[in-house]
């Protein structure tokens, strides 16, 4: 029912001004109104408790205010299913608008706040079309939004999608609480599934990509991406904007990348922490979420150090002063190395401070800071004032420019313990990475004490491994002769695998380390600035143990594979 005619004159003019013009209360009135502001009320409690104006008056005079026409009905009849599947429900939620159907070079939409222009324009934007408001009130729209979205649930995302939601397996983690997306679209349906799937093989991180005329989801397990499956490229703007919505990212914004967070909860309460990051394609944006799950933090034992290795790393951090790195590629396990050695030399006599970017493990103990480069709160930044909170040991989360590693070096070199994480290949280039940086040489060799390289093999697994007799050739591949014997046997990785292992042959990782002590001579190297290679050789000559020495040994041991070790060194 319209409640309203809309007089062109009254647009644009004050509240006070339309309450005036039709009658609803004399200028005396309107005047006890503002002393009552004066006392604490808003405008429109005092206009309620004066009885001044009704609920529905006050909706007509807003209505008036901004050119709209009133209604108490929602039109569900003429809704337009091809509408709503362009409009996230969270979004139509949170801006409280419903589109209803077609007009002419528009689209009529249902709203609560048609003066609200930034939420208009994002649905706009979403359309890509004019938009012509009609106002109602908020209890009678929101619950015509649900029962809207209710309505298309099946038929506009399983025909699509050639999926159905009762083929989703609800028993495991049903209680994820995500935005109560059994309530949702359904595209939630298969954003849940993909989440759970993900969750129970052991994924690290889920690629959402979109080629030429389909999208592929790709999951990383144990370090190794594999193809899942793909959908119609038509469903891709949906799964973008569901994860958007969850994420609290701008859904309109689709040429710039973003980053996102979403935090929930398996069945069994274990929180998820996913980070989202989007990036504009030339097929479509792009999703990569990281799956991130608060663990338990192994002792240094338990790293899979060589008992050599795990000494002289726990004697380098009983030292006093100076900088430990830990060294590798992105996804190699730096932030558990270090975190275990945190919570391995956190006793009450010490004050640890840790710099981190995200904070993965809770070390009861330790101050532990976030980074948020949006505020600037930079590691460079929380370095400077650690300085000030009287530390013993700091942990800084990754050395990434000349700012963060200055600070760190000169902080190594003021009676603190630093450890922090570095990029490089190997430990032997981490010397020149921090000169790459613009640190002088003399502040990199008084600074760094010690330097640890890890990557992560694949574990096979120990329910279907197999043995096999190691060839000479093997280790005369990889220089390491002095291993060799007739006979020595190996693990290998059964082909097509188990159930344990979903087909792979390899369950979990395991790491291998070299661990290069920095000592006069290296220091004089470092100084003179000697090629990497150089320094590497008098490490090795001093007596570190190289990733394929150790990767070896972890052959022989039956935890992973000649094939690991060949495609990790």
């Amino acid at each position: 029912m319209d409640m309203m005619n809309v007089d062109t004159l009254l647009i644009g003019r004050s509240l006070e001004e339309i309450i005036l013009h039709r009658g609803y209360a004399t200028v005396e009135q309107l005047a006890e109104v503002y002393d009552a502001q004066q006392k604490g009320h808003t405008f429109e409690s005092a206009l309620y408790s004066m009885k001044i104006l009704s609920k529905e008056d006050l909706l007509r005079v807003q209505g008036e205010q901004v050119g709209v026409s009133v209604h108490m009905e929602v039109p569900m009849s003429r809704l337009d299913p091809s509408l709503l599947t362009k409009v996230p429900v969270q979004f139509a939620k949170r801006m409280q608008l419903l589109p209803l159907y077609r007009s002419g070079t528009g689209v009529v939409v249902a709203c609560t706040a048609p003066y609200n222009m930034e939420s208009l324009d994002q649905l706009s934007i979403l359309l890509e079309s004019e938009l012509f408001p009609q106002m109602f009130p908020k209890n009678i729209l929101m619950p015509a939004i649900q029962v809207a979205y209710d309505a298309i649930r099946k038929d506009s995302f399983e025909s699509q999608l050639g999926i159905h939601t009762s083929d989703v397996d609800e028993d495991e983690f049903e209680s994820i609480d995500i935005d109560s997306w059994d309530d949702e679209a359904p595209v939630i349906a298969w954003v849940n599934s993909m989440l759970r799937r993900a969750v129970k093989e052991r994924a690290s991180d889920i690629h959402i990509e979109p080629l030429e005329t389909e999208v592929q989801v790709r999951f990383r397990r144990d370090g190794v991406l594999q193809q899942q499956t793909s959908i119609p490229k038509a469903i891709l703007a949906h799964v973008v904007a569901r994860l958007k919505v969850m994420s609290e990212l701008d859904i309109t914004e689709k040429r710039l990348p973003q980053d996102g967070r979403i935090q929930t909860k398996l069945g069994d309460n274990t929180k998820v922490d996913i980070r989202l990051s989007t990036i504009p394609t030339s097929h479509g944006e792009s999703i990569v979420m990281r799956l991130l799950f608060p663990g338990e933090l192994l002792s240094l034992d338990g790293l899979g150090f060589s008992d050599a290795v795990c000494q002289e790393f726990e004697d380098l951090l009983q030292r006093k002063e100076g900088i430990i790195l830990v060294t590798g590629p992105t996804g190699a396990g730096k932030t558990t190395t270090l975190s275990s050695a945190i919570h391995s030399i956190n006793t009450p006599d010490k004050k640890i401070l840790t710099a981190e970017n995200p904070i993965e493990y809770e070390i009861p103990g330790v101050m532990q800071v976030q980074i948020n480069p949006d505020i600037g709160l930079s590691f460079a930044k929380c370095i400077r004032a650690f300085l000030r909170q009287d530390p013993d040991i700091m942990l800084v989360g990754e050395l990434r420019d000349e700012e963060t590693s200055e600070a760190a070096c000169r902080s190594a070199l003021t009676g603190h313990l630093v450890l922090a994480t570095l990029h490089t290949n190997h430990a032997a280039a981490a010397f020149s990475r921090l000169m790459e940086f613009g640190i002088q040489s003399f502040l990199v060799a008084s600074a760094v004490i010690g330097v640890l390289g890890q990557r992560l093999l694949r574990r096979v697994c120990p329910e279907c491994c197999e043995e096999e007799i190691l060839p000479h050739r093997f280790f005369e591949q990889l220089g390491a002769e002095a291993l060799y014997s007739p006979g020595i046997k190996g693990a290998r990785a059964r082909e097509g695998g188990c159930e344990a292992c979903f087909g792979m042959g390899y369950h979990g990782r395991v790491g291998i380390y070299e661990l290069l002590l920095v000592d006069e001579t290296i220091r004089e190297q470092i100084m003179s600035r000697e090629s990497t290679e150089t320094v590497k050789a008098t490490a090795v000559q001093n007596g570190m143990k190289t990733f394929r020495h150790d990767g070896i040994q972890k052959i022989i041991q039956g935890l992973t594979t000649v094939e690991e070790l060949l495609r990790a060194t």
